[in-house]
């Protein structure tokens, strides 16, 4: 009797974690298709985690941030932006080239970029709070933007090396008022 229960419990888990882990199309375009996967239970995922994965040309992106399109088209650039995050909230931006076809991906860290692209579809724009954007674009650097209630964070990235060069965070009032404006953690205001 015992192993009839210890089978149909680990059979129960079986079914349930293989359905629990198949990948539902949530948004194509002709850039990308994102997939959302719920992890199993078996896992340890007690609460329904579910992970977006990108599909960008033959390659793919798990655990991808933000909402759809899940990436910020940056036509001047020929790329398009999307970042993901490790295990640990540790992200990557990855500067996919369309024309190439090719990844080059930015270790940002513990920055919280990428958590808020797509909120467009949501009625915000570019720069409200709770955005993220592209600020300024040139051949070989770019500036990300994280717009928040009360900060703005604006990180300087050097496509060529791969880097953040300079971050620079600004602090609000509740009226709007700049508090504080650091530069790479030093207070400057």
């Amino acid at each position: 009797m015992k192993t009839k229960f210890v089978t149909l419990v680990v059979g129960l888990i079986a079914m349930v974690g293989l359905q629990a882990g198949d990948a539902t199309e949530i948004y194509r375009d002709t850039n990308v298709v994102a997939e959302i996967r719920r992890r199993p239970v078996y896992t340890g995922n007690l609460h329904g985690e579910e992970t977006v994965t990108l599909k960008v040309h033959g390659k793919n992106y798990a655990r991808v941030r933000g909402s759809k399109p899940y990436y910020i088209p940056v036509p001047e650039l020929n790329t398009i932006l999307f970042v993901t995050a490790d295990q640990k909230e540790d992200s990557t931006l990855h500067v996919f080239n369309l024309g190439t076809k090719t990844d080059h991906p930015i270790p940002l860290g513990g920055l919280g970029f990428g958590s808020n692209i797509g909120q467009e579809q949501f009625g915000k724009k570019k720069g409200d709070p709770f955005t993220d954007y592209v600020e300024n674009i040139q051949t070989n650097s770019i500036v990300i933007v994280t717009r928040s209630l009360r900060w703005k964070e604006a990180t300087l990235l050097n496509l060529n090396s791969g880097v953040v060069e300079r971050k620079e965070t600004w602090l609000y009032s509740a009226n709007g008022d700049i508090n504080a404006h650091y530069v790479d953690g030093q207070k400057v205001k």
